[in-house]
C-alpha cells in the first residue's frame, strides 16, 4: 500500500480521486480536492459496463437463448426504410461483447466528420443512425468497438421488458446500491444513452464493483443475477493488446481482471482472486491513460508481497 500511495501522490497527472477496498473493506480513499467526494464524474465509456449489468434483468425475465436471438424483431418500428442485410443477424450477444459487424471505427479517430460516433451524435435518431449504418462484416466475425452498438443496450431493455428501462434501472440497480444521485443522457429521442453519458460519484462507482465482486449481491439481496455476472465478466472475444480482452461491455484484463474504462482515464478495476476493487476518476491525457491500470497493478504486488509474509 506505501508503494501505491508513494505512485499516486507523486503523480503529476490530474487523478482526482482513488478509491480502493478490499474484501468490501476501505483501504484507500483520496480526494484531490474535497469537493471531489460529492461530485458527479462522466464516466464515458464505464457506462457500457453499467448497461450491461442492467441488461441481466431482461436476460433474467427472458432467458439466456435470448442472446443468440436476432435484435430485429425488437426493434421493427425504428427500423429506417433502408438498412444492411446484415442486420437480420445481429444478436444481442454480438452486440454485447462489441462484435456487431458495423463498418464502425471511432477510437484513435479525431472527433468530427469520419468519426461514427461524433455523427451519430449529430443525427436526430440515434438508434436509426446504428439500425441504418453500413456493416464492414458479418456479425461475429471479429471485435470492433462500437460505442453506437452499445447504446442500443437500455433500448432493448425497454422493448424486452416493457418498461422504461431508467425506472428499471433506478428500481432495481440504483435504489438498492443507495444510488440516489446520478445523471444520465438520453439522445434526442429520449432514449437512455447506453455507451456513455453517465454520471456517478466515485463512492458510488465503488459500490458497483463491489456488486460485481459479490457476484451480483448486496447485503442480503441478489440484485444482480450472479450466472448473469459471471457470464458478463468471462472472455468473450479477442479484444486488443493494450485493454485486454472483452466480455459483456467489460474488458477482461490478465489475470482475471475486469475493468470498465472510460475516457480520460475513467477506471473501475475488480481482481475477484485478492478481492480488490478501485476506482480512478480524474482528467488524463493519453500519454496517462494507462496510469490507472498500472496503479491497480503496483496495488495487486503489495497485496500479494503482503500476503506471502503472513
Amino acid at each position: 500500500m506505501n508503494s501505491f500511495l508513494e505512485s499516486l501522490h507523486s503523480s503529476k497527472a490530474d487523478i482526482r480521486c482513488a478509491l480502493v477496498s478490499q474484501g468490501l473493506r476501505p483501504i484507500c480513499t483520496y480526494f484531490a480536492k474535497p469537493e471531489y467526494s460529492t461530485a458527479l464524474f462522466p464516466l464515458y465509456s464505464i457506462t457500457k459496463s453499467i448497461s450491461s449489468l442492467a441488461f441481466g434483468f431482461a436476460i433474467a425475465e427472458k432467458d439466456a437463448p435470448l442472446l443468440r436471438s436476432p435484435i430485429i424483431s425488437f426493434c421493427k418500428n425504428e427500423l429506417p426504410s433502408q438498412y444492411d442485410s446484415r442486420l437480420a443477424s445481429l444478436t444481442f450477444h454480438h452486440i454485447l461483447c462489441q462484435c456487431s459487424g458495423l463498418k464502425w471505427r471511432e477510437m484513435g479517430i479525431a472527433w468530427g466528420h469520419g468519426n461514427p460516433l461524433w455523427e451519430m451524435e449529430q443525427s436526430r435518431d440515434w438508434i436509426a443512425y446504428v439500425l441504418g449504418h453500413e456493416f464492414s462484416t458479418e456479425p461475429g466475425r471479429h471485435f470492433n468497438y462500437s460505442t453506437g452498438a452499445s447504446h442500443l443496450l437500455p433500448y432493448l431493455l425497454g422493448k424486452i421488458t416493457q418498461a422504461n428501462p431508467s425506472q428499471i434501472i433506478n428500481e432495481r440497480l440504483f435504489a438498492p446500491l443507495g444510488i440516489k444521485e446520478y445523471k444520465w443522457d438520453v439522445d434526442p429521442m429520449g432514449n437512455l444513452a447506453g455507451g456513455k453519458g453517465l454520471a456517478l460519484k466515485a463512492q458510488d462507482l465503488l459500490h458497483i464493483g463491489e456488486l460485481v465482486l459479490q457476484k451480483g449481491k448486496w447485503g442480503a439481496h441478489q440484485i444482480v443475477d450472479g450466472a448473469w455476472i459471471n457470464e458478463s465478466t468471462r472472455i468473450h472475444t479477442k479484444g486488443t493488446a493494450f485493454y485486454g480482452d472483452y466480455g459483456y461491455q467489460w474488458w477482461i484484463r490478465p489475470e482475471g481482471v475486469i475493468a470498465a474504462l472510460g475516457f480520460g482515464g475513467q477506471a473501475l478495476m475488480i481482481d475477484p482472486r485478492s478481492e480488490l476493487v478501485a476506482v480512478f476518476l480524474g482528467n488524463l491525457g493519453m500519454q496517462d491513460f494507462s496510469l490507472p491500470m498500472k496503479l491497480f497493478k503496483t496495488l495487486q504486488v503489495g497485496i500479494d508481497e503482503t500476503s506471502s509474509l503472513v
